[in-house]
């Protein structure tokens, strides 16, 4: 009896230490599931590198599982890599929207309150102080309002539009012009706006004035019968921009320009395509620019081409380095009398023979292939 109880009572001891060990157990790895979890929870900034870590675990306990099932002769399961769907991170760009939304606003508040500075500028220009100002110096004010502008045209006594502001309601832009520049303004300092725009115009008066001048004169002559038949006789069209007169051949190409320089009345005559000033004084101005217009060539774009090419062509048999190298060979280059439509210049050895022979087709101004001196003297043989 007394071994039937010692038996029963050490397999009941065993089993409860044997539950003990497995709920230890069971409990240390809940515990350990747990903190694995509070740690993929707190690594949600990482998920993509954690998520590879995990994918790679499953991976291999599916491997090890497929051995398991081989060794029990089951069916081994096709374990495919896993996939997650993460949400897009669109917090910064929320912030970016939010704050160009913020920078419009503060965008288009600047440009309403320049716009109203624009607008309060131009009316100060309006005023009797501005006002007086012009009349003390002969100039007329003209105010013109439209439905997305306004215009102040400021003339002279002989009706010249000496300077003209320009205020765009929709832009806000403030547009300064005179003959000789224009400008878009920027007020900064509303109260010193009109007396900086008086000591402007001031300092430009003068010049202005010496402008004027001159542009008249110019305007009478090409106005003229003799500016006319010169004009004619050239085939020039003349246009004025501002400042500049360009000179138009019948191709509308522009082959020279006069510039009047306001400081002392004078004229800069322009040659486009020789590239040359001539300077033509105040105090001889229509008859210094009667005789330059007289002995302007005008030449449309091929035939500049061409002179060009024929310049250049000619050029080279006078070129220092190019005749040096004729002596080092003992060459000599001598010019062919040709047709009127070529020019030749023949290449002669020590000994008067002919070595090659350059012929520029005036026409094309292109430069033909030399003829092989054999073949060139076989040719005068020929009846």
């Amino acid at each position: 009896m007394k071994f039937s109880w010692f038996n029963r009572r050490f397999l009941v001891t065993l089993l409860i230490l044997v539950a003990v060990l497995f709920g230890m157990y069971f409990a240390l790895r809940f515990r350990r599931a747990l903190l694995v979890l509070e740690r993929f929870t707190n690594a949600q900034h990482t998920l993509i590198s954690d998520f590879s870590t995990l994918q790679e675990a499953y991976l291999d306990f599916g491997n090890d599982l497929n051995d398991i099932r081989s060794y029990l002769r089951m069916d081994a399961n096709d374990y495919e890599p896993l996939e997650i769907d993460l949400p897009e991170d669109d917090t910064q760009s929320i912030q970016e929207t939010l704050f160009s939304r913020l920078l419009a606003h503060q965008s288009q508040r600047d440009v309403e309150r320049q716009n109203q500075i624009h607008f309060k500028a131009f009316q100060e220009l309006t005023m009797d102080s501005f006002f007086s100002f012009l009349q003390k110096n002969s100039l007329t004010p003209t105010v013109e309002t439209f439905e997305d502008s306004m215009i102040l045209l400021i003339h002279d006594s002989l009706n010249h539009e000496v300077i003209k502001y320009y205020f765009n309601k929709n832009s806000g832009e403030l547009i300064r012009k005179t003959p000789l520049m224009k400008e878009s303004l920027v007020v900064t300092d509303l109260d010193e706006f009109a007396d900086q725009q008086q000591r402007q115009l001031s300092r430009e008066l003068k010049r202005l004035t010496v402008y004027f001048q001159t542009a008249d004169i110019l305007n009478l002559f090409f106005e003229s019968d003799d500016g006319q038949n010169i004009l004619a006789n050239k085939s020039l069209v003349v246009v004025q921009d501002t400042a500049e007169y360009q000179l138009l051949n019948t191709d509308q190409e522009r082959v020279a320009t006069l510039t009047i320089n306001p400081n002392y009345g004078s004229v800069t005559a322009y040659d486009v395509y020789l590239e040359d000033s001539t300077i033509l004084s105040a105090k001889n101005l229509l008859s210094d620019l009667q005789d330059w217009l007289v002995a302007f060539s005008v030449f449309n774009s091929r035939q500049r081409t061409l002179q060009k090419k024929q310049d250049v062509f000619e050029a080279t048999f006078v070129d220092p380095d190019y005749l040096k190298a004729l002596d080092r060979l003992n060459y000599t280059i001598k010019r062919n009398e040709a047709e009127s439509d070529f020019l030749e210049y023949d290449l002669m050895d020590e000994t008067g023979a002919l070595v090659e022979r350059y012929r520029f087709d005036l026409g094309t101004g292109e430069l033909e292939d030399s003829p092989e001196p054999e073949a060139s003297a076989s040719s005068k043989k020929k009846p």
